[in-house]
């Protein structure tokens, strides 16, 4: 749940400085965010009013956060956020709460305090948040490894000039065994931001820096995540609850404004992060967004697939026709990690993408023989196991059925 909040009347600018947590109902209590909104932002009408679902949506920077076994933040004594006048005038307080055993007769009115002063410091903070946003941890496994890099384009993407990390935080949930942040500088490890060898979730750890550490554009930033699930019977995914798990840190930097815009450095899905187009192998967010559900039914895959193909029926030499020509024109269908990120973020979120993969479904494992076997004259792409990226896509359809995940 998000709830709005407004300074009023405001007329000049504040630092805030700090923030202290007061925790109503440690039960359900789960964690905070504050962001800092622009102006313009969505549900201005509910401004100061009622709370609303936002399902982890938020505005635009983090200045504020809290989790569990953390008692309140003191920022550096060299900047602060800045609200007011020329700063932010709104805010937004993202609540988590977890009630796994959904009992109706919970309440709470948890919250943030607030400190900021009129006089202020020489800099402005920001909060960059890196990890990884795709997490599959398998039942009874005593380390299971994600990673995400920041990489040297998308710093010099995000940052405009050199930024000042101040501190930095880690975060997962109950399976986090282990996390790491650390700096890179060309193909040189400069520095582990975060270390923290024995990750605990209910006593996390914050890495503050007397001497701020330097991250200049070009410069690479990767999270590695360790997770234990040896007394877990499931298999564990990225998520909003406290079963499911996360793998994010967050660096509080200054200035602000040498990262204008997106203080995000998170991957979609496992290498795949959107301020690297050479990490989305042509899967761009135009291409995907042709997969949505607002445009999916009047693109070409759409209307030949299932017009070919029969939804969770026998397969045909028309519909292995017209899927395969997909692979070949679509760049969202032509590599592994591409068509599973399809998969994950877009077509399994709507009606029409459901469909178009149950369309495909089908023909997936006879298109893979038919790779390994040089059974299609016709396509000489499928002559035996000629094309590489086609054959490895292939085997990741067919191993999505078989419910078996395979990892480049």
């Amino acid at each position: 749940m998000c709830a709005y909040f407004d300074f009023e009347n405001v007329t000049r600018d504040f630092h805030l400085i700090a923030n202290t947590p007061i925790i109503n109902n440690s039960y359900v209590m789960h964690h905070m965010l504050l962001f800092g909104c622009p102006d313009n932002s969505q549900h201005s009408s509910r401004a100061a009013r009622e709370p609303f679902e936002c399902n982890m949506g938020g505005c635009n920077d983090i200045i504020g956060a809290w989790t569990v076994g953390l008692n309140g933040k003191c920022l550096s004594p060299q900047a602060g956020y800045k609200v007011g006048a020329t700063g932010y005038k709104r805010m937004m307080l993202q609540y988590h709460w977890n009630n796994p055993f959904v009992r109706s007769d919970f309440v709470d009115s948890s919250g943030l305090t607030l400190y900021y002063t009129p006089n202020l410091r020489p800099y402005n903070l920001g909060t960059l948040m890196t990890g990884q946003g795709y997490l599959q941890i398998p039942p009874y496994t005593d380390v299971t490894i994600a990673t995400s890099d920041c990489t040297a384009t998308c710093t010099r993407t995000l940052l405009t000039g050199d930024i000042y990390v101040t501190d930095a935080i880690n975060h997962m949930h109950y399976l986090g065994k282990s996390m790491y942040i650390e700096h890179h500088r060309q193909n040189k490890l400069l520095k582990y931001i975060t270390e923290e060898s024995a990750y605990s979730y209910d006593s996390p750890l914050m890495f503050k820096f007397d001497e701020p550490l330097v991250i200049k554009p070009g410069d690479v930033i990767r999270t590695t995540c360790h997770f234990k699930s040896t007394d877990k019977a499931t298999t564990t995914f990225w998520g909003e609850g406290t079963p499911d798990e996360m793998c994010f840190g967050f660096l509080s930097f200054y200035p602000a404004e040498n990262m204008p815009t997106g203080k995000q450095c998170v991957s979609m899905y496992k290498t795949v992060i959107n301020c690297d187009p050479q990490t989305q192998m042509g899967c761009v967010q135009a291409e995907r967004t042709k997969f949505s559900a607002q445009y999916l039914n009047s693109t070409i895959v759409y209307q030949d697939i299932t017009r070919a193909c029969r939804p969770l029926g026998v397969c045909t030499d028309e519909c292995k026709s017209a899927i395969t020509a997909a692979m070949l024109r679509e760049p969202c269908m032509k590599h592994q990690d591409s068509w599973e990120l399809l998969k994950y973020r877009v077509l399994s979120q709507n009606a029409l993408g459901q469909t178009l993969l149950a369309n495909i479904l089908p023909c997936q494992v006879e298109l893979y023989k038919d790779s390994l076997t040089g059974a299609d004259p016709q396509n000489p792409i499928l002559s035996g196991a000629g094309n590489m990226q086609l054959t490895s896509l292939l085997l990741a359809l067919t191993a999505s059925v078989s419910g078996i995940w395979l990892w480049n």
